[in-house]
């Protein structure tokens, strides 16, 4: 049998940054909005929000071991969706 490799934590949990660019509850938008981001490149997914108004769809850019990388996107996202962004801690587990 092969010795089984156990990684550090702290070598697989690094620090990472990814952009919230919002939260909304019309599939539609949120489906060209992902379209649009993809197609210039950017890596981008979901993360449903349980909300007392329903349930939202948060779109969220990244995750980016740089935070500063991060912030320099910001700019361009905003003339691309017309939404200003937020750069947030990523937490990998949640």
């Amino acid at each position: 049998s092969k010795p089984k490799t156990i990684l550090p934590e702290k070598a697989v949990a690094k620090e990472a940054w990814v952009i919230h660019l919002g939260s909304f509850k019309d599939k539609t938008n949120v489906a060209q909005l992902l379209k649009k981001l993809k197609a210039k490149g950017y890596i981008a997914f979901t993360k449903p929000i349980k909300t007392k108004q329903g349930t939202l769809t948060k779109v969220i850019i990244g995750p980016e071991l740089i935070k500063t990388a991060m912030v320099k996107k910001l700019p361009a996202l905003k003339s691309l969706t017309g939404i200003q962004g937020k750069v947030a801690y990523f937490e990998a587990n949640k």
